[in-house]
This record gives C-alpha cells, structure tokens and sequence, in this order.
C-alpha cells in the first residue's frame, strides 16, 4: 500500500512520530472518544482503536516498523475472546493486511462469517452498538458490512459471500446512486 502521493511527506513522518510516542509499551493505543471533529468515535476500549492505528500503519506502508510489529503482537494477544463484531472486524482487517495469517486472524474471520445474514443473494452484518464515525440502523449495516468485507477481500477468503455483500451495498443506494442516509458513506 502507499499513502497518496499527494500528501506531503513530512506530514507522514510527523504523524508517525506522533503515534509512536503515543504508543504504550504493551503496542497499544489508549482509547480515545472522539477524533478531529468529534464525530468519529475510536471508543469501546484500547483494542478497537489499537487495531484501527495499526491498520493504518499498513496501508501507508510503515507495516515493517517496530510501532506496527508491536501493535500486531497487542492485537493478537487481545483479540481472541473479543465480543465486538465491529472490533473484530477493524482488527481482521489489521492483521490480513499485514499478512499474519495466524490461527488469530482465522478465527477473527470465523466470527464475522458466522455473524453474517444471508437473504438469497444478499449479505450483510447488523450493528450492536456505534460504528467509528457514529453510525446505527441502516447506516451501521452499511458501514460494518463494508468494513466485514474488506477484511474477507484482504485475507482471501469468502469470495461467494464478498459478492452478495456487494450485492446487498449496491441494494442500499437511493435511486440517485447514494448512500444519502450517511454523510459518512
């Protein structure tokens, strides 16, 4: 993965910086409830927002660094026995992109497919709880439903079922082609 070449490299290394003094000796993050404006919602404990860091980490291609290989060692140690299905989803994402392909990314998918609601040609996750930019109902199907298949895309794994996530995303647009319930989609 590279960060969009639009960015300014010195922002990445600042940012960088900044996370890897934040980060705790264990490879976590504290948790945090509210992100620049406020409406994004990192809470619901250490892991979620460890994972969501880390996953960052991997898609801007600072994966090999020891702040990224200490949060995956704090991910793999937190995440089995984790009850949150949007957790465990910011988390598989984590570890698959990060190519962990352990017995802890398994089983993290394990859970979101026998999370998942299939109708026909349809799939989709339900949300209990807030998504990260605060999203429930149909907006936090949306999101978490997205968030569920991308983890699947990075593991390659479940492609049956990415096509009826698809399916059902797709499903889910008003007649102008948005997802106009959520400014966030």
């Amino acid at each position: 993965a590279k960060v969009h070449s639009a960015v300014d490299g010195k922002v990445i290394k600042r940012a960088f910086a900044f996370l890897k003094q934040r980060q705790r000796a264990d490879g976590s993050w504290q948790q945090d409830t509210h992100l620049h404006a406020g409406n994004e919602n990192l809470g619901r404990g250490d892991l979620r927002t460890s994972c969501y860091i880390a996953w960052a980490l991997q898609e801007g291609g600072l994966g090999q660094e020891d702040v990224a290989i200490r949060a995956m060692k704090y991910i793999e140690g937190k995440l089995p026995g984790e009850k949150d299905l949007y957790t465990v989803g910011m988390c598989a994402n984590a570890l698959a992109r990060a190519d962990r392909q352990t017995a802890v990314l398994d089983r993290a998918l394990e859970q979101i497919i026998e999370a998942v609601t299939v109708e026909g040609d349809f799939a989709y996750w339900t949300m209990e709880g807030q998504t990260l930019v605060n999203s429930g109902g149909k907006a936090g199907q949306v999101e978490a439903s997205a968030l569920m298949a991308l983890a699947l895309i990075h593991a390659g794994q479940h492609q049956q079922v990415i096509a009826s996530v698809v399916n059902w995303l797709a499903s889910t647009k008003d007649p102008q082609g948005n997802w106009g319930y959520n400014t966030q989609a």
